[in-house]
């Protein structure tokens, strides 16, 4: 969507009124489905090895399912007209007709994140940004989580739902967080896609992402101790398939980390097929 400029009117009520991020720790969260988001994450690296033009949108998609949101969506910030913007990059769900859609950065759900630089719940948003009113279906609550590339904040990652009767958790927020952490090297990469970067490992445009990988690696290993304690009660072949896809997520960030080592010392960088689909054991 892109909003009427008349509709960026008085809220009908303060932004505290739509605030509802306290609520994310009095719900009942629902049980952390592991498994799922091991096997999700584990796509999510093989696109950022085979396929960074799709990362974006695959990363959303993921969103949408693991969160079980009505719509999916990543928000980037942008320059047009000699204005800050916030450019709807990657959709999923029932708001996907308004790709590339843009929203203002000063006053935008969107821009509140970023500015409070901390995860947000809204409930019934277009109460105070009130041009949200044109968009169809409506959305009831929304979930924002920001994210940074080059020490510097680029956008968020959100889920929407529709229906008034369904709820986001903390749980919801927890995988979310952990998508951010990949939302930065997604966009990084789908970036450099684009300027053609992503041939020789070098570009104008070329983000150093050897944090980013980093904290990847930190989520991963972090879902790693969660899954081990869960396999002390569940033993079943589920468990064990998220605990080989988290060794081999591993595998992975590992791989683009020395990949980006490569272009940090100046390495021409070769496009190659992944590595073998074999990879070190990893212990229990």
């Amino acid at each position: 969507m892109t909003p009427d400029p008349r509709s960026l009117i008085e809220p009908f009520v303060p932004l505290e009124a739509v605030d509802a991020t306290a609520e994310l720790s009095r719900r009942t969260a629902r049980q952390a489905d592991l498994v799922a988001e091991s096997g999700a994450l584990l796509q999510l690296a093989e696109g950022m090895t085979h396929a960074p033009g799709q990362v974006t949108q695959h990363l959303v998609d993921i969103a949408l399912r693991l969160c079980r949101a009505g719509s999916a969506g990543l928000s980037i910030i942008e320059e047009e007209d000699g204005r800050a913007i916030f450019r709807w990059r990657a959709l999923a769900g029932s708001l996907a007709g308004h790709l590339l859609g843009t929203t203002p950065r000063e006053f935008s759900p969107c821009g509140t994140v970023i500015d409070r630089n901390a995860i947000m719940l809204m409930s019934k948003m277009d109460l105070h940004y009130r041009y949200f009113a044109e968009v169809q279906p409506r959305v009831f609550e929304v979930l924002l989580v920001p994210f940074h590339a080059a020490n510097r904040p680029v956008g968020t990652v959100w889920v929407v739902n529709h229906d008034e009767t369904a709820q986001f958790d903390a749980e919801d927020a927890r995988v979310m967080s952990d998508l951010a952490a990949f939302a930065a090297a997604a966009f990084g990469l789908w970036e450099l896609h684009l300027s053609g970067a992503a041939k020789d490992g070098v570009g104008k445009r070329a983000w150093d992402l050897t944090d980013t990988y980093a904290v990847m690696r930190l989520v991963a290993e972090q879902l790693q101790r969660q899954l081990s304690e869960q396999r002390s009660a569940d033993k079943g072949p589920g468990a064990q398939q998220a605990h080989a896809d988290l060794g081999r997520l591993i595998f992975l960030i590992d791989g683009l980390l020395h990949r980006q080592k490569t272009v940090k010392e100046g390495t021409p960088v070769e496009h190659r097929q992944a590595q073998s689909e074999t990879h070190p054991e990893h212990s229990s």
